[in-house]
């Protein structure tokens, strides 16, 4: 059932996209356009595309603020340097151009992307066959053209036009789905509110992510029986912390509950350092307020691997999650 579900949903999003096309009077395609996603071996969402007519590959990453493309895939693919950097967290990148961008029936140009280097993400981007992605979609492009992402089905569906973003609320109820509310945070990262055994909080939306990961301080009063693995992930921040595992049984999300099951548990969030300063012969130490009170409220990342067992559907352009 969950399955015709699904193809039914697809089949009345294509539906609906058709109507729009043909009750249109413009020059310009509406409603949007329609890619099939591949699969990393890390689970990933990875988007086929063209680089100045060059094949590429980027990871869908609802995690990162801003687009990536690799340094060293700059010149092979045609990618010019516009001499000037871009800020994402505390970490500066060169920007390039790409000059034609095609994915799926979208074609962009002139299209700004910042370069980085595999060492400022402590190693490639996860692509497949063993194969590095060649860069980053974060919200930045997905915002812009109001993605919708179907994480089961592995489609990612674009607005291509000025009309306003399919709504999903009548088809999605119909086809046993809960919405939860997608909320901005004060640093613009897509969060989803959570509980667990009675405490409340946010879950970062993290397509990037290959598994849904719990802050360690954040479930240190649940006194978890956590168990030591031999995997490792890189954290929001970029260093590496070693993931544990525990048992989850009261976890809800959006008031949806979550079947009990083991997530990951690490160090993700880094420590706030005070920022000092004098007055008179007394110091005092002054916290960045806005940073501890979104550290705060964060509890974790919702990953890849409960994504798709849940059959989310990813409605940027709306600021929605749909969940079986």
């Amino acid at each position: 059932m969950v399955r015709l579900g699904i193809a039914l949903l697809n089949l009345l999003l294509l539906l609906a996209v058709a109507e729009r096309v043909s009750a249109a009077k413009t020059e310009f395609p509406l409603g949007p356009t329609n890619i099939t996603l591949l699969r990393g071996v890390q689970n990933h969402l990875l988007v086929p595309a063209h680089v100045n007519g060059h094949d590429a590959t980027f990871l869908l990453d609802t995690g990162e603020d801003i687009d990536y493309l690799q340094r060293d895939r700059a010149q092979p693919l045609g990618v010019q340097s516009l001499g000037r950097q871009a800020r994402s967290g505390n970490r500066w990148f060169e920007l390039g151009e790409i000059a034609n961008l095609h994915i799926g029936s979208l074609a962009l140009t002139k299209v700004e992307i910042a370069l980085y280097d595999p060492a400022q993400f402590h190693g490639p981007v996860p692509g497949r066959k063993g194969k590095p992605a060649d860069g980053i979609l974060g919200l930045k492009f997905l915002r812009q053209h109001k993605a919708i992402v179907n994480c089961r089905t592995q489609q990612l569906y674009l607005q291509t036009g000025p009309a306003s973003p399919l709504d999903l609320s009548a088809i999605t109820r119909e086809l046993g789905f809960t919405r939860v509310p997608l909320i901005e945070n004060e640093e613009g990262a897509l969060t989803v509110p959570c509980s667990f055994k009675g405490k409340r909080g946010n879950l970062v939306l993290d397509t990037g992510a290959f598994v849904t990961v719990f802050d360690q301080k954040s479930m240190r009063d649940f006194e978890l029986k956590e168990s030591a693995t031999k995997l490792s992930a890189r954290t929001p921040s970029g260093r590496v912390r070693p993931l544990q595992v525990a048992q989850f049984d009261n976890l809800r999300i959006g008031g949806l509950p979550v079947a009990p099951q083991k997530f990951a548990v690490m160090d993700l969030f880094a420590a706030i350092k005070p920022v000092r300063t004098s007055l008179g012969i007394n110091r005092i130490q002054v916290y960045d307020a806005r940073t501890v009170r979104v550290k705060r409220n964060v509890l974790g990342l919702l990953g890849s691997e409960l994504l798709y067992q849940r059959s989310a559907i990813i409605d940027v352009g709306r600021l929605a999650l749909y969940l079986k």
